[in-house]
């Protein structure tokens, strides 16, 4: 991890990201362009010293899939989340996956827990997305307990 913590140090010198980074609190939008892909996750990764939660908004489901496997990779899976959409609406609903929705579900619980830290990575198709109110999503939890038998139509 040394190493990583170096890379990311090593870019905050130079002094476009470290002005880049000091803007992050301010509760704005902040736009990063002419960066390859593996040097843009670098400053976004580096962008966590300054604010507790960052969101990312790429233009399409696969350079958000890139962008989330590049961070990954420097700050582990504990602080990347995606909420992700197919860019093709007709394709959201025929190819669902259970993992997608897990994913969103996981997103969803880190915007709303103010403990945690870490980046949210999305695209445009998913940022269309209707969601609930965060506080219905809050405190609307069902308890499973395994071995326990549930009424479906009650759940």
């Amino acid at each position: 991890m040394d190493n990583k913590m170096n890379l990311i140090d090593l870019f905050c010198q130079n002094q476009q990201i470290s002005d880049w980074k000091k803007n992050l609190h301010k509760s704005s939008r902040q736009l990063i362009m002419g960066l390859s892909a593996s040097t843009k996750a670098i400053t976004i990764a580096a962008g966590l010293e300054e604010a507790d939660k960052i969101l990312v908004l790429t233009s399409s489901q696969n350079e958000a899939d890139r962008l989330a496997s590049d961070l990954i990779s420097l700050l582990g899976e504990e602080k990347v989340y995606t909420f992700l959409a197919d860019d093709t609406p007709i394709a959201e609903f025929v190819f669902a996956s259970q993992e997608k929705i897990f994913s969103r579900l996981d997103a969803l619980n880190f915007l709303i827990d103010y403990q945690k830290s870490g980046i949210l990575v999305t695209n445009v198709a998913a940022s269309k997305l209707l969601l609930p109110n965060p506080i219905d999503f809050k405190t609307i939890n069902i308890n499973l307990t395994v071995g326990q038998e549930y009424d479906l139509n009650n759940l």
